[in-house]
C-alpha cells in the first residue's frame, strides 16, 4: 500500500483538492478585481433580497395568525362593479353609513 493510497482513503486527497481550488479562485480573484467585485456584489445582493423575500412570505403566508381564534376574523368588501371593481376594500366611513343605516 502506498502513501497516496492511505490518503485517499482517509480523505486527504479531497483536502488537497479543495485546497488547491481555494488557492485557483483567490488567484483568479486578484488577477481580476473588477470582475470579481462585480460578481460579490450580485451574489450578495441576489442573497440579501432573497432572504428578505422568503422572510416576508414567511411572517404574511407561512405562520399562522397571532390570534388564539383566528376562525371568526373576517374581510369587509364593498360591491363596486358598476365602477371596474367588483370587490373593494371598504374604509371606516361606509362602515359608520351602514350601521346608520341597520
Amino acid at each position: 500500500m502506498s502513501i497516496s493510497d492511505v490518503g485517499a482513503a482517509c480523505g486527504w486527497m479531497r483536502f488537497e483538492q479543495l485546497r488547491n481550488d481555494i488557492r485557483y479562485g483567490l488567484r483568479q480573484v486578484r488577477s481580476n478585481p473588477t470582475f470579481s467585485a462585480i460578481a460579490i456584489a450580485t451574489l450578495t445582493l441576489g442573497i440579501g433580497v432573497n432572504t428578505a423575500m422568503f422572510s416576508a412570505v414567511d411572517a404574511v403566508l407561512i405562520h399562522a395568525l397571532p390570534y388564539t381564534d383566528a376562525d371568526p376574523l373576517v374581510m369587509i368588501w364593498d360591491e363596486m362593479s358598476y365602477i371596474g371593481f367588483p370587490k373593494h376594500n371598504s374604509c371606516i366611513a361606509n362602515r359608520s353609513d351602514d350601521r346608520a343605516a341597520a
